[in-house]
């Protein structure tokens, strides 16, 4: 069986090399004729049709919805929206697979970044990364960049005390190691794929707003000319307000965390579907609500 990833190096689909073969290292190769969907946005009409495929947490959020038939195998899916999205099946949703990692990785030694950020991947992919990554220093934050290799990501948000994430799975992945976050908002951040992971945890999706967008950092170089004249003017009124709100977020944020006893449950279940899944001695549609 082949875990479907796209070609990506955003952290968060690099997940998935990380939580399954810890769980199912006897059932992984790159064998297409199975696929295992797993952690991220997955589910949409880029799914191949014919090869069987097991959705092991996997949620809708990018694309049309995809078409439903007997080539799936749904242990569980990401949240109650992706369920929904699925049509009348009575899928079973837990939540995201990623939230397994807190099970998988022993708790830092250390905690070495009083507060990090992470971005969505959008904003590196716009040029904007060294221009955040300033603003991060002034603020007094550490940036994690979510195109480093994935266990980087992982390590450092584990070792920072506090996380502002616009990327949805630094929120899952500092959640399932017990470190309180902000989801922060703009421009281009999907609310769908948050949603759908808050509400699998009984958590509010209530995100604080950040004064910018990627474009206005970034150098304007191959714009349109309006926008080359524009964001000159723009950028140090964008970066000083991004650097104030970062910086106050960082001191007296609305952190949240889910509660111990939820995260311990849905791990729980996410490790029973895993061992039934292992066992093959129960039907799979036992999985279902």
């Amino acid at each position: 069986m082949k875990i479907l990833t796209w070609d990506t190096p955003n952290f968060g689909d690099r997940l998935n090399d990380i939580v399954w073969p810890h769980y199912l290292p006897n059932h992984l190769d790159d064998d297409p004729s199975e696929l295992l969907v797993g952690i991220g946005s997955l589910l949409n009409h880029r799914l191949p049709a014919a090869p069987p495929k097991w959705i092991f947490g996997a949620g809708i959020g990018h694309g049309d919805p995809p078409t439903v038939d007997d080539s799936w195998r749904v242990l569980w899916v990401r949240g109650p929206r992706s369920a929904d999205g699925l049509g009348q099946r009575g899928h079973r949703y837990i939540t995201d697979g990623a939230m397994l990692l807190g099970d998988i990785f022993e708790p830092p030694a250390e905690k070495r970044f009083p507060c990090a950020f992470i971005p969505h991947c959008s904003a590196v992919e716009r040029g904007a990364l060294l221009p955040l990554r300033e603003i991060c220093e002034n603020a007094g934050l550490h940036l994690i960049n979510p195109h480093w290799p994935v266990r980087r990501v992982v390590e450092e948000i584990g070792q920072s005390e506090r996380v502002i994430s616009e990327a949805l799975h630094g929120a899952i992945v500092a959640d399932a190691f017990r470190v309180p976050w902000i989801p922060a908002s703009r421009g281009g951040v999907l609310a769908l794929k948050w949603l759908d992971w808050s509400e699998s945890l009984g958590l509010a999706y209530e995100p604080v707003r950040l004064p910018y967008r990627p474009q206005w950092l970034a150098n304007p170089a191959g714009r349109p000319l309006s926008r080359r004249i524009a964001y000159p003017f723009l950028r140090p009124t964008a970066r000083l307000l991004l650097e104030r709100r970062l910086r106050r977020l960082a001191q007296d944020g609305p952190w949240r965390l889910s509660p111990d006893r939820t995260l311990a449950n849905k791990v729980a279940e996410m490790k029973e579907c895993l061992a039934r899944f292992e066992s093959r001695t129960q039907p799979l549609s036992a999985a279902r609500r």
